[in-house]
């Protein structure tokens, strides 16, 4: 059994590695780049004289010195790049604003009779905002005559249309735009018409072929599998996540699986033992090597060419090299490398989210996996680790160590920590893993015989509907996840506190690690939970108006409305509508503008409501209790409106 000692000193000896090294020299220099500001041309010469440097330095004073300027050169080529694709999103509710953007169609996200939504990649400008440059976007267009039912993956489009940052859901019917575009990497979302977007070059390169073959094997599993678990198969087998519903992606978010839906390790590594179960014939070892990063490339450019993928696809490549010329090779040490690549090659992915998500994840089972696995063993009795065992306890730590660096990230950006995570993974992966398995022989045995594709399509459908039952009943639990602004105090106390208990020495100090800690951990909650008490009234911002909620007692609020500007046109706001239509307490509604008399007077006919408006004395005061001036407000008079 390993000690804790050597544990450490194993961790300690995995600095000394090149990669991490270089990645860790790298990282520092990166923020450099953000006080340079450097050009294009600055930025040529300060790289091109470093490299220079980095020689002479190599040559005369030594390799150190070397290592330093060239990590000093990458940081400050990476961090300059990545700082001209930097897009800040800001908090506010922004309104649409008339925009043009040129670019790249990168994928067909929805196609039908009567609209197109596309996510494309190029050139946005609109007057409020400086012109910027590889922006993805999310457009949703209009059609009613087809003029661009010609359009696929690789054509170049000029959109003009009303453009807007993506936005948190106000209301809880509201569609969350934000952790929707994160997602996928999105940061601006377009909307406009048919006649107001033209296909300015329609070339066949190679990303129309690869969406012609993608679409094709998308086809086949429909074909093979029935409607219930087509969509999921899709997204398990070529990441195609756009037929699930909302539910489906919600469900598995709260159960911590997520993963499961997107390209990444787990689907990465499957294809590779697939791919290498075939290619064992071939004596050849260089032969095998060249055909096998083929392969995956092929799968990995098929299936959308998504961060994690490409990170997974790296990886494995690199792994299997060390193992043709005979090298043991250091996960830490290709994670490092890995990761270095890919911003070295395109620096934007420094803000991928898919990215950042997948690079801490792996690198948590770098770190983490071997010492959890040698915890979790040294507790048991020897007579007791059997090849059971010994898997759930492998599980186990995967799923520890994976969560442990990247909770903290998930609940950052999506507002959510999964509870239950860890224990749902231990059943739903292998699951799903061999539902993937039998799924991909059963597209492959398609184009031989129906007869084998329909058995192990069956036995596929099964397996994923037993995942997803499971993790659905899993989601559902009250104690799944802790979802809000919460969520990432909740998963930082939780991940170091489950490191913290795991590496105890003996048992009396896991008794007193988790006693001391759970105390700690009901302060923090009894905290949260007081601060959440205290702050009683809520602000909701809409498109049109500001909605403020007070309460009065246990059974009523006040809820005001009032409109962002004066004079607007009565509009409908359906969401709010239905919000306040389907609120549990008795409402007294207060108005301030057309636009919240015609939502009010919607609302009184769903149901019984106590309809004012407000005088300026009574707004003054409440504004006065919440501390907010608002500066978008009606000002109503005793002759009214002005």
């Amino acid at each position: 059994m390993i000690s804790d000692e050597e544990n450490t000193n194993h961790t300690l000896k995995a600095f000394h590695l090149p990669g991490v090294r270089l990645l860790l020299c790298v990282s520092v220099f990166v923020p450099l780049a953000y006080f340079l500001n450097l050009d294009e041309m600055s930025l040529f010469v300060t790289v091109l004289c470093g490299f220079l440097c980095a020689i002479l330095a190599s040559r005369f004073i030594g390799y150190v010195h070397a290592f330093l300027i060239l990590s000093a050169t990458l940081g400050i080529y990476i961090g300059t790049n990545a700082r001209s694709h930097h897009i800040i999103i800001p908090e506010k509710k922004i309104l649409p604003i008339k925009a043009g953007f040129i670019g790249e169609v990168e994928s067909i996200i929805k196609k039908d009779s009567n609209s197109l939504r596309i996510l494309s990649v190029g050139k946005f400008d609109a007057e409020p905002l400086p012109p910027l440059s590889k922006v993805r976007i999310i457009a949703s267009l209009k059609q009613s005559d087809n003029r661009l039912q010609g359009i696929r993956p690789g054509s170049i489009i000029r959109i003009h249309g009303l453009a807007k940052f993506p936005q948190k859901p106000t209301l809880p019917t509201d569609f969350d735009e934000e952790t929707y575009c994160k997602g996928l990497d999105v940061q601006i979302i377009m909307n406009s018409y048919e006649n107001n977007a033209y296909i300015v070059e329609q070339s066949y390169n190679w990303k129309t072929e690869l969406y012609k073959i993608s679409e094709h094997i998308i086809e086949r599993i429909y074909a093979i599998f029935p409607s219930e678990t087509g969509g999921l198969m899709a997204a398990l087998l070529i990441g195609d996540k756009s037929r699930l519903t909302l539910e489906t992606k919600t469900n598995y978010s709260l159960a911590g699986a997520s993963h499961v839906l997107a390209v990444s390790g787990l689907h990465i590594g499957i294809i590779a033992i697939i791919i290498l179960i075939p290619l064992g014939f071939i004596r050849n070892k260089k032969i095998k090597l060249i055909l096998f990063i083929l392969l995956v490339t092929l799968f990995t450019l098929v299936t959308g060419v998504q961060p994690s993928a490409i990170r997974a696809a790296l990886m494995s490549i690199l792994i299997m090299t060390a193992y043709t010329f005979q090298r043991k090779p250091q996960l830490l040490n290709i994670v490092c490398i890995t990761a270095l690549v890919i911003i070295l090659f395109d620096p934007s992915f420094i803000f991928s989210v898919g990215f950042q998500l997948s690079f801490f994840a792996v690198l948590g089972i770098a770190i983490f996996y071997r010492p959890i696995v040698n915890k979790i063993l040294s507790v048991l009795p020897q007579n007791y680790q059997n090849f059971v065992v010994k898997f759930l306890a492998e599980s186990i730590a995967v799923s520890i160590s994976a969560t442990s660096l990247v909770a903290p990230f998930v609940a950052w950006y999506f507002d959510v920590f999964s509870l239950i995570g860890v224990f749902v993974n231990i059943i739903a992966v292998p699951l799903t893993s061999a539902a993937m398995i039998f799924g991909f022989i059963a597209v492959i045995t398609s184009y031989i015989s129906m007869i084998f594709a329909d058995f192990y399509a069956i036995l596929a459908s099964h397996l994923i509907q037993i995942s997803d039952v499971f993790t659905q009943s899993a989601a559902s639990w009250s104690f799944s996840a802790i979802q809000g602004n919460n969520s990432l105090t909740v998963s930082l106390v939780v991940t170091s506190v489950t490191l913290y208990v795991i590496f105890s020495q003996n048992i009396r100090m896991f008794l007193f690690r988790i006693a001391s800690c759970s105390a700690i951990c009901f302060c923090i909650v009894a905290l949260i939970d007081n601060h959440q008490h205290k702050q009683m009234w809520e602000i909701i911002p809409r498109t049109d108006m500001v909605m403020t909620v007070l309460p009065i007692n246990s059974t009523q609020k006040f809820i005001l409305l009032e409109d962002r500007k004066p004079h607007l046109n009565p509009r409908n706001d359906n969401a709010l509508i239905e919000y306040l239509a389907d609120h549990d307490s008795d409402i007294i509604i207060g108005k301030r503008g057309n636009c919240s008399e015609w939502i009010t007077v919607k609302v009184a006919e769903k149901r019984k409501v106590k309809i004012f408006p407000v005088p300026d004395s009574l707004y003054y005061n409440i504004q006065k209790f919440i501390g907010i001036k608002k500066t978008f407000s009606v000002i109503e008079t005793e002759k009214g409106e002005i």
